[in-house]
């Protein structure tokens, strides 16, 4: 299963693509960002590993549970040699949709990377069932 989004906005276009990892029992999502009418360079991107957590705190929001993760602090997420924090909100304004924004910050403060994507509802709609049935593949799976 996987889904991937891609918008032009302004000068630039922005991309998030999301495929459940069966084997590492996670699902992976990857942010790419470029001018726009340029190609996007996913391996310049940002990628991050999605438990059943966090995927569930994602799906809070496109539910209509919560505007947004944890009052817009985002999912705070190690990686090897840094943190990324991802933010995901219901907008209104200027369009209707969600928001999608990861940060990759080294040392705990120092901006890497900065990638937003805005998902539209119909795509939030396909978005979220890909994201419920990854959590269910995930708490059920088998060792």
């Amino acid at each position: 299963m996987s889904l991937t989004v891609i918008r032009d906005c302004g000068k630039s276009r922005a991309g998030l693509s999301i495929c459940l990892d069966r084997d590492a029992g996670c699902m992976i999502a990857d942010f790419a960002d470029a001018e726009r009418g340029a190609p996007l360079v996913w391996e310049h991107g940002v990628t991050v590993s999605l438990g059943a957590v966090e995927l569930a705190k994602i799906l809070e929001v496109m539910r209509g549970h919560t505007e947004s993760i944890d009052d817009g602090k985002g999912l705070y997420l190690r990686r090897a040699d840094d943190w990324v924090v991802l933010r995901v909100s219901h907008m209104i304004e200027p369009l209707p949709g969600y928001r999608f924004e990861v940060v990759r910050c080294r040392n705990g403060a120092h901006i890497q990377q900065r990638i937003t994507v805005y998902v539209r509802p119909d795509e939030a709609f396909a978005l979220s069932l890909g994201i419920d049935m990854a959590i269910s593949e995930l708490v059920c799976r088998r060792a």
